[in-house]
């Protein structure tokens, strides 16, 4: 229980699961992130909260002095305009500060990739900044992972609003593309067992659920459990003509973030497993019971 953690990106979704989840465990924790408050007043047990704008890389050497093992939750699809920009010039500070820093791991939550010629530009941010840590010299076990199915995050309330709010669900052809959802407790176990197996190279291990399920079959289930019935049409819809304003009716996910989103899910994304399991093993939860958890 020696090590030092640091999580960036504290203040997500993720990220404030993540630091309870250290918390009961006893590790000491600083939890960073532009907006800590709602973390900080939870005032739980070794953990300590600090402000930090990524955009300031002054900051950072003090930030990252006394660390061993570094959190990396950052995304950018909250910042509209050009995150692709936005993700790769703050993996950039990042990476040149743990170049000077005593770090001796680094654990970045990313996501599964599409062929390279296929990719969004979420898909496509989240491998310039995995690209950008693993240049630091600090080994990085970059942990890619699909749809997290647990209430709060990002993907599951846009499907749970498009339930609740619209009469007819007429999303485009990507509601047949199959992904393997992953329970939130079954994403925290690996990340916080991921501390017990360091390693002095980079690694890429994929999370998933026990199912592959397309999102037609994720709304079926959602629908099933919430008493929520509606008719589900397909449509050829582009996904970029899905406008922030469409969402913003539907939806109270941040617009950008659930049009980020969306344009990734236009293709099979099916995580390869095998290896995280062999290193942790765990059981995992069937997305059909979070949706009835929610």
């Amino acid at each position: 229980m020696s090590q030092s953690v640091l999580v960036l990106g504290a203040s997500g979704y993720i990220g404030q699961h993540l630091v309870r989840a250290l918390s009961a465990r006893g590790y000491p924790v600083l939890a960073a992130a532009r907006h800590i408050d709602r973390l900080q007043k939870l005032a739980l047990p070794g953990v300590t909260c600090r402000s930090v704008d990524l955009n300031q890389p002054q900051d950072l050497p003090a930030l990252l002095t006394g660390i061993d093992t570094l959190y990396y939750l950052v995304h950018g699809m909250g910042e509209g305009g050009d995150f692709i920009a936005h993700e790769r010039r703050v993996a950039t500070y990042v990476r040149d500060a743990l170049r000077q820093s005593s770090v001796r791991q680094v654990i970045f939550l990313s996501s599964l990739q599409a062929p390279a010629q296929e990719q969004s530009d979420h898909l496509r941010a989240r491998q310039i900044t995995g690209d950008l840590l693993r240049e630091s010299g600090v080994p990085v076990t970059e942990l890619r992972a699909g749809i997290i199915v647990g209430a709060g995050s990002a993907a599951f309330e846009v499907m749970r609003d498009m339930v609740y709010n619209l009469p007819v669900l007429t999303p485009p052809r990507w509601v047949r593309s199959r992904t393997t959802p992953v329970a939130l407790e079954n994403l925290l176990v690996d990340l916080v067992e991921l501390l017990n197996h360091p390693s002095d190279m980079h690694r890429v291990f994929e999370a998933a659920g026990p199912e592959v399920l397309s999102y037609q079959q994720q709304f079926i289930r959602f629908m099933a459990v919430s008493g929520k019935h509606r008719p589900l049409i397909p449509i050829p819809l582009p996904t970029r003509w899905i406008s922030v304003w469409f969402l913003n009716v539907i939806t109270s996910v941040p617009p950008t973030i659930a049009k980020a989103l969306i344009q990734g899910l236009k293709h099979d994304l099916i995580a390869d497993d095998r290896a995280l399991r062999a290193l942790i093993p765990q059981t995992l939860i069937p997305s059909i019971r979070r949706f009835a958890a929610r």
